[in-house]
Formats: C-alpha cells, sequence, structure tokens
C-alpha cells in the first residue's frame, strides 16, 4: 500500500482575506480530470497506478498536452518543455550540507524524472529511474536531495497534468512574508506528487508555488516523516539564469523547519537528447 503523506499547513503565505486584498484568488477545492470530480480519498490509487504503475515514455518534450491555464508554467520553461531533443541534462554544481564546506557535485537527469547524481568527495553515485519504483537510497540525505532533484521541479509537477490530472489551484499573486522580487508574490497549487526515491515509495501532497510574474517555480513545501514527527520541507528555487540555453536555477536551497539541509549552485548545464546508454540502471555504489 502507498502512503500518503499529510499536508503541511500553508502559513508561510498570506491568509485568504490578505491574499484577497493582495490580488490572490481562492477556488474550491477539487482534483479535475478531464474535467470530472475526483474524490480527495482517491489520491492514493490514482498516483499509485498513475506513475508507479507505469513504464511509459512520452515522446519528444513530453509537456505538449498542458491545459491553457496551466501553459504559462510551462512555456516558462522555454522549448525545452516541448521541443524534441532537450529530454537530458548534465549539470555541474557546488553542494553544501548543513553549512558545511562545499563538494564539486554532477548529476544527469532524464525526462521524465530519472537520476544520476555523484558526490565524489562522498565515493558515491545515487541512481534513480523513474520507471522503476524500487527504493535505491541508502540514508535520509540521499533520499531528501534526490527527492528535491526528482519531485520538487517544474516537470515533476507538470508531467501528472499532461496525463490528464489536474492539481488543486490555491489561489494566485500570495504574498511569501520576507520576500522581496523573484518568488515575493506566487501562484500556489497543491498536488500530490510520487515519492519513490524514498524508502517507502507512495505519493506527498506538495505546495507547488510558482513566480507570479515570471511563471517560474519559485518554491515547493510539504511534510516529511522525521521520526514519528513530521517536519516542514521548504525547496527553494532562485537566481534563474540562462544556462546550456535555457532558464534555469542558479540556486537549490532547501531547509526543514528553520534548518538548511542542502544548497546547491549550478554552475554548467548541457541539454541533449535522451540516450539508451543505462546510466540509470545501476544501484548506489
Amino acid at each position: 500500500m502507498f502512503v500518503l503523506t499529510s499536508a503541511i499547513k500553508v502559513d508561510y503565505f498570506v491568509g485568504a482575506s490578505t491574499a484577497q486584498a493582495n490580488g490572490g484568488r481562492l477556488i474550491p477545492y477539487h482534483l479535475v480530470k478531464h474535467g470530472e470530480l475526483i474524490p480527495r480519498r482517491g489520491l492514493i490509487g490514482l498516483f499509485g497506478s498513475l506513475v508507479f504503475g507505469q513504464n511509459v515514455v512520452p515522446r519528444g518534450g513530453g509537456l505538449e498536452g498542458i491545459p491553457s491555464y496551466l501553459r504559462k508554467y510551462r512555456d516558462a520553461l522555454g522549448g525545452r518543455a516541448t521541443k524534441s531533443g532537450n529530454e537530458r541534462v548534465v549539470v555541474g554544481a557546488k553542494l553544501r550540507v548543513l553549512q558545511g564546506a562545499e563538494q564539486a557535485v554532477n548529476w544527469t537527469w532524464e525526462y521524465p524524472g530519472s537520476l544520476r547524481l555523484t558526490l565524489p568527495s562522498q565515493r558515491k553515485t545515487l541512481v534513480f529511474a523513474a520507471t522503476d519504483s524500487s527504493a535505491r537510497t541508502a540514508d535520509e540525505f540521499q533520499e531528501q536531495i534526490l527527492e528535491a532533484l526528482v519531485g520538487d521541479t517544474p516537470e515533476a509537477f507538470l508531467l501528472p497534468v499532461q496525463r490528464g490530472y489536474i492539481p488543486r489551484f490555491l489561489g494566485d499573486s500570495f504574498v511569501v512574508a520576507g520576500r522581496t522580487g523573484f518568488g515575493s508574490k506566487v501562484d500556489v497549487f497543491e498536488h500530490g506528487i510520487p515519492v519513490a526515491a524514498r524508502k517507502v515509495a507512495g505519493a506527498s501532497v506538495k505546495h507547488f508555488g510558482f513566480d507570479a510574474e515570471t511563471g517560474l517555480l519559485a518554491r515547493v513545501q510539504y511534510s516529511r516523516a522525521v521520526g514519528k514527527e513530521y517536519a516542514a520541507v521548504v525547496t527553494e528555487l532562485s537566481r534563474y539564469e540562462i544556462l546550456g540555453g535555457y532558464v534555469m536555477p542558479r540556486t537549490i536551497l532547501q531547509t526543514q523547519g528553520k534548518k538548511e539541509v542542502f544548497r546547491l549552485d549550478l554552475e554548467s548545464a548541457v541539454w541533449g537528447p535522451r540516450a539508451a546508454d543505462g546510466i540509470f540502471s545501476q544501484e548506489v555504489k
């Protein structure tokens, strides 16, 4: 049985009355598939069969079939989301864990969500295959960084939509306390996202906040089990620039409560077509 974690309180955003005063618009809750209302209790089976039970790899960019009111967030990614030949990216970055020393890392991501992350200083290679529900992580930190790079992304948000499952729209232009400029006002959606990178596969209810002006993903919020408690996790994406021909966040920061878990500063990216080289089929080293 898949595990559906409880949604965290949306206390990073202003309340409903303030949101309305600042242009935020609240929409009643419903998860919609092609216009049909689906009860919330169907989420576990829905995402279990949607992602974990399928081995379908979409063609091309794979995000062509997006409803018009969500295209703002797809189009913000540029042609990489729809044009064939941009299904894989190789990224070089600096990683800082728990505010410690920086280390060089690199990863290869391939649509619809496979990842191979190399940590040279730890002599480890983490592998997650999008079409394989088996967990490939050895500790909590590996789960956290894999989930951030696989599940806290605009592609992870849009892929279920392309397959016909629409997230709950909480409202637009929510004001984020303590933020100015990019990410200070966000359009917020609630979505059930697969988290097969965890030891216990399932779906997690996440809140995706897209910058209201640019449509770029600014933050993802959800809860993570820590012992017998649930901790609030926030993944922030910022400093968007052109890398390898497409806009990407130069910084990915994850916090748990008030503690920084890790920070990634991207330095390079090379986009290209999908390759049948088997790099996502090897176990953790």
